[in-house]
């Protein structure tokens, strides 16, 4: 949702998504990107190019059109449209995932899972440097993901995690990897102990309560 509300309000700019392999981000572009962008009310979307539903990229850009001698006989006057230039879209597993590009928000999903041969912190030393223009910072990066085991990339992802200690900072004020970790416990987030008002439930309810679709919790 993030990624789509960044998008639409972006000039020149260029958002991209990652997973633990190419089809996984593709089914996060194609399921998750594209419908909140088919989605969006009219008067919040930006002109948009190709396909409304985009298998590669989603280009909020004025269409390309073409021009006929008729046009340019009759020095018809050309109608201007503004678009954002602005693009998402999606690459394929590897360590040099968006090399040498420039992005305004990498969203990096599942990364706890790359297992060999793709290495998440050999890959974000790479994308890491997408973000950032010199030493000036042009992008952000979202990296979430469950843990997998350590020996199926758990182990990078734990010490990426603990790179991003926030209480520990280099003389830039940047952490170790350049991110800020944030550890947000299962219970948390359980599915079916969640209150109608989005609030977990840790114990057993002493009153009646109900979750978003109105069954009780019990």
């Amino acid at each position: 949702g993030e990624t789509v509300n960044q998008a639409t309000i972006s000039t020149d700019s260029r958002f991209g998504i990652l997973s633990k392999s190419g089809p996984d981000a593709k089914k996060m572009f194609t399921d998750k990107v594209v419908p909140i962008s088919v989605n969006y009310p009219f008067f919040f979307k930006p002109v948009q190019d190709g396909m409304d539903r985009p298998k590669t990229e989603l280009a909020y850009r004025v269409p390309a059109s073409k021009f006929t001698r008729k046009k340019l006989d009759s020095n018809e006057k050309l109608q201007e449209i503004t678009g954002l230039d602005t693009t998402i879209d999606w690459k394929n597993t590897g360590d040099n995932s968006y090399d040498g590009e420039k992005l305004k928000l990498l969203v990096h999903d599942e990364s706890g899972k790359w297992e060999r041969p793709t290495n998440i912190l050999n890959n974000w030393r790479v994308t890491k440097t997408c973000l950032r223009l010199g030493s000036r910072i042009i992008g952000k990066c979202m990296m979430g993901s469950t843990s997998n085991a350590l020996d199926k990339g758990g182990e990078n992802f734990k010490k990426l995690y603990y790179d991003s200690n926030a209480t520990k900072r280099n003389a830039n004020g940047q952490t170790r990897s350049g991110l800020y970790s944030l550890f947000i416990p299962m219970e948390w987030n359980y599915e079916g102990y969640i209150d109608s008002y989005g609030f977990p439930v840790f114990e057993k309810p002493t009153k009646q309560t109900e979750g978003p679709d109105g069954s009780l919790i019990t």
